[in-house]
């Protein structure tokens, strides 16, 4: 019984030194113009900007003034008019609003 509790506590203690790391490493990302700079890489296609932002835990990153911009460009490299309707959905009608202080969640396309 003795060891199976020293492993508990072994676990939760790892567990505990993996969510400070987490805490302290994912929001100085985030904080200093390390996050901004990875992001926007191809500016002329896609910028996102934001205020303030912080994280609790993986997965889920609360953003405070957030602001996207992005470029649509149709295969022959011509920009598109986000106005008009496009036949072949290369351009949505409207950007996609995010709420101010609501979690942005990156999902992957499975």
């Amino acid at each position: 019984m003795k060891l199976k509790r020293e492993w508990v506590v072994r676990v939760v203690k790892i567990l505990l030194v993996i969510e400070i790391a987490w805490l302290v490493l994912a929001n100085l990302f985030l904080s200093t113009g390390l996050a901004p700079w990875a992001i926007n890489r191809k500016p002329e296609k896609r910028t996102i900007t934001w205020e303030h932002a912080w994280t609790l835990w993986p997965a889920c990153v609360y953003l405070r003034g957030l602001e996207r911009a992005e470029s649509w460009v149709s295969r022959r490299g011509k920009p598109i008019d986000p106005s008009e309707s496009s036949a072949a959905g290369e351009a949505p009608a409207e950007p996609e609003a995010v709420a101010e202080d609501e979690p942005v969640r990156e999902t992957t396309g499975r």
